[in-house]
């Protein structure tokens, strides 16, 4: 029940928008999450300790850039 009202108000936006069509089917799961938090671990998951929150967060845009190439493109867009 929880999930359902966490997504209930980008389910409407989507809808009054005019895009639930085009793009309801790649965010009716949590798959593209998924995907992005694992390719984060594969960067992150060996170290143990950041000593700075600034040092954590070079790491995780560092990954996410090294990891972008490897992401699939959001169905029912054209770019």
């Amino acid at each position: 029940m929880n999930s359902l009202k966490e997504g209930f108000g980008e389910t409407l936006t989507l809808h009054r928008l005019g895009l639930f069509e085009k793009l309801g089917r790649s965010f009716k799961t949590a798959n593209a999450l998924e995907n992005v938090n694992s390719l984060l671990g594969i960067y992150t998951d060996r170290v143990d300790y950041w000593k700075t929150s600034e040092q954590r967060q070079r790491s995780v845009a560092a990954a996410l850039l090294e990891g972008e190439p490897r992401l699939r493109k959001v169905g029912g867009t054209s770019l």
